[in-house]
């Protein structure tokens, strides 16, 4: 049982259902006879899930986390870490690039920051 597969990065999962989603995804491994997730260190092979579905729960993610700081932080101001421009944006959060590119153990990571929330 594949839970990730279905998973479209064009919707908009709730809370609730983000939580039903990686739950199951954690537990069909342990129906599976080879599981999928390293019970000795949480590592997911990379052969074991289509890139497409994992980054499609991490865009639900994002949009989630975006959602939850723009409608419950109003004044704070928000800074975000990442080598990937499209979960930036996924946020919806009226980002600006704060910085340059800078290469960090491989990857050329870039700062996003807003102003104070509204």
């Amino acid at each position: 049982m594949d839970v990730l597969t279905a998973l479209s990065n064009n919707s908009d999962y709730s809370r609730n259902q983000l939580q039903l989603i990686v739950g199951a995804w954690i537990m069909s491994g342990l129906t599976e006879k080879q599981g999928k997730i390293s019970l000795t260190d949480g590592d997911v092979a990379e052969e074991d899930y289509d890139k497409a579905s994992l980054y499609s729960l991490l865009y639900a993610l994002y949009r989630s986390l975006g959602h939850t700081l723009l409608t419950r932080f109003p004044g704070w101001r928000v800074g975000l870490i990442t080598s990937d421009d499209n979960l930036a944006n996924a946020t919806g959060l009226p980002f600006s690039l704060a910085a340059e590119p800078v290469l960090h153990g491989g990857l050329r990571i870039k700062l996003y920051r807003t102003a104070a929330l509204s």
